[in-house]
């Protein structure tokens, strides 16, 4: 079913199979275009909850430079995915099916926003034809990843010591429940592992880092605080040095993560 026809994109939402699929009917021209059509995704793409996204990129042709990766990063991918970003391994990564178009330096910028250079939490999949990158998505799992834990009862200690928690759940839900139990486990690792990085930051890095993770733009959080652009770019350096990542999107892991 067509939930959006743009002046360059058009999205259709294949429920059967909880998938929203992309088809740049034109090509944008320019980067704000590009940027306009990428919000009205955003916007359906929290509305219908997908677990797969194809995108169908041969007809598009507008290149995509740093600047617009960045955008992309903040305003797309980490409000997408970030519920995942914390939990890097692949059952946690959201696929995503790539029909490569023509023009193969625009695929690769593109397809750079969503692998390797950020922690977006998806699996990218690159493919000739629809029909080949259909036929991945069909095979993968679509139920809910929403935790179905009804009761957790604190049951004391064993003989060791030990603390017995009693989790109750449907029993066809066995492995989600186990997958959540893991993952907030594995959040609760990256807290005390990263704790030393992050008590490094000031006071005013820290602020800078959590004002950025909600989606404010380094201009906005300049006039927000009252110093000058410059100095909030040399915060956000100083945030990534002390936190040893290389992207903001390791850097929000920790605003994620330290969030109060």
């Amino acid at each position: 079913m067509q939930i959006y026809q743009g002046p360059h994109l058009s999205i259709t939402h294949e429920k059967k199979h909880k998938r929203l699929v992309q088809f740049w009917t034109h090509s944008p021209q320019n980067i704000e275009e590009f940027k306009s059509e990428m919000l009205a995704y955003i916007s359906l793409f929290k509305k219908h909850k997908p677990q797969q996204v194809m995108w169908l990129q041969e007809n598009m042709t507008v290149f995509i430079d740093d600047d617009a990766k960045a955008w992309i990063e903040k305003y797309i991918n980490i409000p997408a995915f970030e519920e995942n970003c914390l939990i890097l391994d692949e059952a946690n990564y959201h696929p995503v099916a790539f029909v490569v178009g023509k023009d193969v330096l625009t695929h690769l910028e593109v397809v750079g926003v969503f692998n390797g250079e950020t922690k977006s939490c998806i699996l990218p999949k690159h493919f000739a034809s629809e029909i080949e990158a259909r036929d991945w998505l069909n095979k993968l799992p679509t139920e809910s990843k929403a935790p179905l834990i009804s009761e957790v009862t604190l049951k004391g200690t064993d003989e060791n010591g030990n603390t017995v928690i009693e989790i109750k759940s449907a029993s066809s839900d066995i492995e989600q429940t186990l997958r959540t139990i893991k993952d907030i486990v594995r959040e609760n690792e990256f807290m005390k592992s990263n704790f030393n990085l992050y008590v490094l930051l000031t006071r005013r890095e820290k602020e800078i880092l959590k004002k950025y993770a909600r989606g404010t733009t380094h201009q906005e959080i300049a006039d927000e605080i009252h110093v000058s652009l410059h100095t909030v770019r040399t915060h956000w350096r100083n945030v990534k040095r002390k936190l040893a990542v290389n992207s903001n999107g390791e850097a929000f892991l920790f605003a994620k993560a330290f969030s109060d």
